[in-house]
Formats: structure tokens, sequence, C-alpha cells
């Protein structure tokens, strides 16, 4: 005894010991985000298409378009999956696609 509580964390380190580095090259984004869109399409009949050429604030962060299944376009997102010093909140980032697009628009 005396080792403290035990927070969900901690339980899944002790009992599992699962890096999550080294489960990255089992999930490359590009197949993760393709899966992703692929159930959503099922599941509500969506397309999610990513649209270059708009401006973001960062070289990572990447925009796409919402089609519902009558190919009408009804929704935008940035994507920004990851952490870096400085990172802005998601409602600057709501506001800005909202203005560009005059669209609902999601970060």
């Amino acid at each position: 005894m005396g080792r403290g509580p035990i927070t969900p964390k901690k339980q899944k380190t002790e009992r599992y010991a699962v890096d999550k580095e080294s489960l990255r090259p089992y999930f490359p984004l590009e197949k993760v985000l393709s899966g992703l869109f692929a159930v959503a399409q099922r599941l509500y009949g969506i397309s999610v298409r990513e649209k270059k050429g708009v401006p973001v604030w960062h070289p990572e962060v990447r925009f796409f378009e919402i089609y519902d299944e009558n190919k009408r376009h009804t929704a935008s997102f940035y994507l920004d999956l990851f952490a870096r010093e400085n990172k802005t909140r998601r409602r600057l980032a709501v506001r800005l696609a909202e203005l560009l697009t005059n669209r609902p628009t999601a970060a």
C-alpha cells in the first residue's frame, strides 16, 4: 500500500504499458482522416474535402469543406491538430473562418 490514488492515466500506463509514440506508425494521419471522413459519409451522408489556398495561421493548419448529399456546401472547418507554443484559442479560428466564408465554421 502507500502508492497513492490510481488515476486512469496511471492505471493505463501500469496495466498496458503502451507508449503512444510506438503506435504512431500504425495510424498515419492521412489514413486516419480518410477513415474518419468515410465514417461521416456513411453515417450522415456528408462528404468532407480539403480546400487548398485558404489563408491559415500556420503551415500545419488545413481547411476542409463539408458537402451534403446533394453536393451543396454546408459548412467549413479548420483542422489544427498539432500542439505548439503560443497556439491561439479555437474561438478566434472559428470567427476568422466565418468572416472568410460567410458560413458556419468550426475549428
